[in-house]
Order: C-alpha cells, then structure tokens, then sequence
C-alpha cells in the first residue's frame, strides 16, 4: 500500500463514519495533487535523502507527517526506527499523542490488520512488538538526541512564530542542532528526511537546508495560499478571509507566512519608521497604575529598568514614569516604588531579580509580583510591538527612543523589553 492510497482510505473510512469534509483534511484535494504522491516517491527511491514540503498556514504540516509516521511504523518495512522533531517540547508531546492515536484507531488497525502491537507508549515515544526495532521518538530542537539511530527523520515547524524565525541566532542554533545531533543519527544510505514547514525569511531554516545540502534534497514542495487568484482551499481559507488577513499584517509577514515566498532578508524591526505618541500626562487620567522592573543590571551592559504605568479599561496605556540605570541599588529601586504608590509592582524574578526580590521584601511593604520572562528578549517584543507602539509616553521623561531604531541590532533593548513585560503581564494578571 502507498502513502497516497493509505491517505485515500483513512480519509474514505473518516467520511464513512460521518466526518465532514472540513473535519477530514485528508480528503483535501491539493494534498493529492500536488504531496503525496511526491512523498511516495520519495519513499521508493533511494539516491536522495531529503524532502522540503513548505506549505501555508492551516495547509496540514503536522496532519500530512502525523500520518506518513503512522503508516511508515505500521507496514513499509520490518525495521523502521522515526525520529520526530519539532519546535518545542510541549509540541512534540502533542505530536506524539497525535501518532500514538493513529497508530492504535481502528481505522489504521483495518488497513494494516497484521501490524506489530504496542509494546509500550509514553508522552514522547511508541515502541513496537516484533522481531525487529520499530518505535517512534519525539522531540524539540532544544533536546539532546543521544546514541540514537534512526531509518527515518521526520521535522515538522522548527520555530514557534514568525516572531522567532528573524533571530539568526535562533536559526543557527537550530542549525547546530541539525548538523550535530540529527543529521549524523541517520543509520544507512537508505535513510530518509522530510521537512515540513512554513517558509520565513529568504535565510531561514528551510532555504538554509536547501542551499547547504542541495546535492541530497530529493524536491522541494511549495504550496502557496493564494494560486492564480484563488484559495489553494476555499474549505480551510476562503480567499475572502485570506485578503482581510493580507489587510491586516506587513507584506513581508503576508508573503512568508502564506505565499511561502518571503521577501524578508530577515530580521523586520517593527519600530522602523515609528514615531511615538509624547504628552503631559498624570496618573489620574488613569484608571489603574503599576510599575513593571526587568533588572538586568550587572549583566553585561544592560541597565536596571523600571517604568510607571498607567492603564485604562478601554485599553489605553501609557508610561508615566522611569528608571533606567546602569547601576542601581536595592534602596533606589525601593525608592522608585514607593514614590509611585501603585496597588502592583511586578518585577522580573530570574536572574538578579531573584535575588533582590528577597532583600526588598525584607525592607519594604510594597506590593511585589514576581514574574517569569515569557520566551526569549527578541521574540517577545516583536510579539508585543503593535501594543508598545500605541503607548502614550510622558514628555517629562528622557526615553532612549534609540533603542526602537536599532531594535534587533544592539545589545541593549532594556527599554523596549520592560515595556513588553507590561503587557504580558496585564494579559495575565488582568486588572
């Protein structure tokens, strides 16, 4: 049985059972047309090692490789070990539940009725009955792979967000992982790769893998959103939909993210061209005030940063105070918080924050909410840049607006950092 007809008639037993078509992605038509039956050639052939599928938001990354390591585990040849990657470990526990269920439903069970049993499944790994090795193993590509071999590597998104995918740190370090812990995993000549993913930038992962290693890539499949004017599927994303979301987001995001051609050379700095809103501003035009400090101090060159905010209901905020300091002291930051009376001050608790958190509660009364910082610096401003941009700022303060300006370039985004913790933290903790 080929990958092609297994998906026909998983989708064909889904339908029977009374799915809908848009609850039964496999019944898609461009998957057909234009993916599995590459995918089956690739399979058959033995010359090239490694197949690039590039296909749009909600094109069926996962579903397509969810499926293709279920049916490599259950029938294409005695001794089939998978390594299955992803970009975090909470995904690759989900991806792996996704395999283990599949491979245990009674639809799969039909088509290959004498498939080894389980012999047992965790939350990252499915291991096979039998004479031969077969088990699949999920994980990020922040793991370390140890003394593994395997037939067949299947990658599925190596980043989280577009956000992610303009850090050429996180892109090299992704390629480490491929080049020491992956690559060299591969058990013989007839060992396989397929990458699944979502094009970024014009540097990315993906183009990265297809110029270095273009002597073993079998093919590259690129699935636009929008093909000669029309939805690649009208069912999962109407072209009306998909124009409103052109509307909404930068050309360069529109075209990685959903043409699969991405004119981004790499990093965007969303702050390019901005000008912020400065006026005379005081806390009773507020309904709520708080101060945000991420201190960092004695790290590096970065500076201790504190901002006092205010924030209505309606969603309007503004920075009304700050502190930003290269060297600081408990007592001038006890001081900052004090002076601005707020009902919350969060402060960053890793690192330096940790520590000082102890000391301060030692000498004052302050309200204190420690936090945790929610993934890395570059990534969540960027994720938090269109709020940071709406912000009022007041004309009382010196602000290094410079750091917007070379936002993603130098080493001190402190500014622009803290202001990204205020939000997070009001999308958490609420008012």
């Amino acid at each position: 049985m080929t990958f092609e007809s297994y998906c026909k008639e998983i989708a064909r037993h889904r339908h029977a059972q009374g799915f809908k078509a848009e609850n039964n992605p496999l019944r898609r038509g461009f998957l057909y047309d234009r993916v599995l039956h590459v995918v089956d050639a690739f399979l058959r052939q033995t010359n090239k090692k490694i197949l690039i599928l590039n296909l749009p938001q909600k094109g069926g990354k996962s579903l397509v490789v969810n499926y293709l390591t279920s049916y490599l585990l259950s029938g294409l040849n005695a001794d089939c070990k998978v390594l299955r990657v992803t970009n975090t470990e909470d995904n690759a526990i989900e991806h792996q539940q996704n395999i283990n269920d599949i491979y245990n439903s009674e639809e799969n069970t039909a088509l290959f009725p004498h498939k080894p049993s389980k012999r047992f499944e965790t939350k990252s790994e499915l291991v096979l009955n039998g004479q031969y090795k077969k088990a699949c193993k999920s994980y990020s590509v922040n793991s370390t792979i140890d003394g593994k071999r395997t037939n067949f590597i299947i990658i599925d998104d190596v980043y989280k967000n577009f956000a992610e995918a303009q850090s050429p740190t996180t892109t090299e370090k992704i390629m480490r992982f491929w080049k020491t812990s992956l690559y060299s995993r591969l058990e013989n000549e007839n060992s396989k790769i397929v990458i699944a993913g979502t094009r970024y930038t014009k540097s990315d992962f993906y183009a990265r893998i297809a110029d270095e290693y273009s002597w073993a890539v079998f093919g590259i499949i690129t699935i636009p959103a929008i093909i000669n004017g029309e939805s690649f599927c009208e069912s999962v994303l109407p072209i009306s939909e998909l124009m409103r979301i052109k509307s909404s987001i930068t050309e360069d995001e529109f075209n990685a993210l959903y043409l699969q051609n991405p004119t981004a050379e790499g990093f965007i700095n969303p702050f390019a061209g901005w000008m912020p809103t400065v006026a005379p501003l005081h806390e009773n035009q507020f309904d709520f005030t708080c101060t945000v400090a991420d201190p960092s101090f004695g790290v590096g060159g970065d500076f201790f940063t504190v901002g006092k905010f205010g924030y209505n209901r309606n969603g309007t905020a503004a920075l009304l105070d700050l502190m930003l300091e290269r060297v600081c002291s408990d007592q001038m930051y006890i001081d900052f918080i004090e002076k601005a009376n707020c009902q919350k001050n969060y402060i960053e608790k890793n690192g330096v924050g940790g520590m000082l958190l102890n000391r301060v509660c030692n000498i004052t009364d302050a309200p204190l909410i420690p936090f945790t910082s929610i993934g890395n610096k570059l990534e969540r401003i960027y994720m938090n840049a269109n709020d940071i941009m709406k912000l009022t700022f007041n004309d009382s303060l010196i602000i290094p607006f410079e750091q917007f300006s070379n936002f993603g370039k130098e080493a001190h985004d402190d500014l622009p950092d803290m202001l990204s913790h205020f939000f997070n933290n009001i999308k958490i903790y609420g008012n």
